[in-house]
């Protein structure tokens, strides 16, 4: 469905530009939607390729020593300016504590990017998005939660399972990808992810990712 959509619009405008029934004045339009179309299919395309790479036996993660506080401050103040443009309020609570951990950066912050890009794909303006961390022994335990519309029950117990998506998602034609991808990651970090339900009263939708540490630096 997600291929087939995208493709049969673009072979359909294609074919009409090309027999000549497109009228010049909506010629420009219907190019416009052919090319946000192909846009489309490149996403993903590039999902399922990065879904198929992490299930393949022989892919091997680039784990190095990393002070992941840090890295996660580093993150987020990448991220904050792109959350404030978009209307976002963000809510940041990474201690000033130095936790040494095996990971691999990239990986890492594909798991988050694409929590917060569910957040921000299904949530409007003016919602806040939390992002907090606190140590628990020799782990740390990150939240990455927002007070938006919530997640719908129809979906909330099989979250990080491939290709499930909720009508939303389907409107905005989501491969149902990006929450397995992270359970993936996560997990080859050694750590969990979860969907807290009820989430805590602040919140409307809550994720909870748990990673090793190695040391306190």
């Amino acid at each position: 469905h997600d291929f087939k959509t995208p493709i049969s619009v673009i072979q359909g405008y294609a074919k009409a530009l090309s027999d000549g029934l497109v009228p010049s004045e909506k010629q420009t339009q219907y190019l416009e939607t052919i090319s946000r179309k192909a846009d489309l299919l490149n996403d993903l395309i590039n999902t399922f390729h990065e879904y198929s790479k992490l299930e393949h036996p022989d892919y091997i993660m680039t784990f190095e020593s990393c002070d992941i506080c840090v890295f996660l401050r580093d993150y987020m103040a990448e991220k904050y300016s792109e959350l404030e443009l978009l209307g976002f309020e963000v809510d940041i609570d990474i201690p000033e504590l130095h936790f040494i951990g095996k990971i691999d950066k990239l990986q890492l912050k594909r798991a988050f990017e694409n929590i917060i890009s569910n957040s921000i794909k299904h949530n409007k303006s003016g919602t806040t998005l939390y992002f907090h961390l606190i140590p628990i022994e020799s782990h740390i335990k990150i939240t990455i939660a927002d007070n938006g519309c919530g997640i719908p029950p129809d979906i909330a117990q099989t979250i990080f399972e491939p290709f499930v998506v909720g009508e939303k998602s389907r409107s905005n034609k989501g491969s149902g990808l990006g929450l397995a991808i992270s359970k993936k990651i996560i997990e080859a970090h050694g750590g969990k992810i979860s969907l807290i339900q009820p989430p805590k009263a602040e919140f409307q939708t809550q994720f909870e990712i748990i990673l090793p540490i190695q040391e306190k630096a």
